[in-house]
């Protein structure tokens, strides 16, 4: 048995399966997104927690338990950064294809501002260079912080 498929009929698959893919790739990306602002609050809770953890130890003067608590940040810090950078990454790999259905849709309707995943990627361009950038500053400092802070609570006061 053989099917014979009219114009009409095409068009409609070509239109299913492109709503197929743009939704399939806007879900990886928002998934990706939304997994990557997990962590980050995350991070900030157990900065938090740490935060007042030293602060009792030094208030105890516990100094070697505040210079464990204080250097606990580092790993806490990269792990953090490592797994937020994963996240960004694996979501900016969905932008490949949302920019080509973005394109196609365009083309098909005539509606030049439905780009927008590319119009974005301009204007992250324009206004801040790197996010990597960003993100590998905070770390450092975060890093900083948490040396510092071991090392102020066993030769501090």
């Amino acid at each position: 048995m053989m099917f014979v498929m009219t114009g009409a009929d095409e068009s409609q698959l070509d239109d299913s399966l492109l709503k197929i893919a743009l939704d399939h790739a806007t879900r990886i990306y928002e998934s990706r997104t939304s997994n990557g602002l997990q962590v980050l609050n995350y991070f900030l809770v157990a900065v938090a927690v740490l935060a007042a953890a030293y602060v009792s130890a030094l208030n105890g003067r516990l100094h070697t338990v505040g210079c464990a608590i204080g250097l606990a940040g580092v790993p806490l810090s990269m792990v953090a950064y490592l797994v937020g950078r994963r996240q960004r990454d694996v979501a900016r790999l969905a932008e490949v294809p949302i920019r080509e259905i973005q394109g196609i849709l365009a083309d098909r309707l005539a509606i030049g501002s439905l780009q927008m995943t590319a119009r974005a990627e301009e204007q992250r361009k324009e206004w801040w260079r790197s996010s990597t950038m960003l993100s590998t500053a905070i770390f450092t400092l975060a890093t900083l912080v948490s040396i510092s802070a071991g090392v102020y609570a066993l030769l501090g006061p």
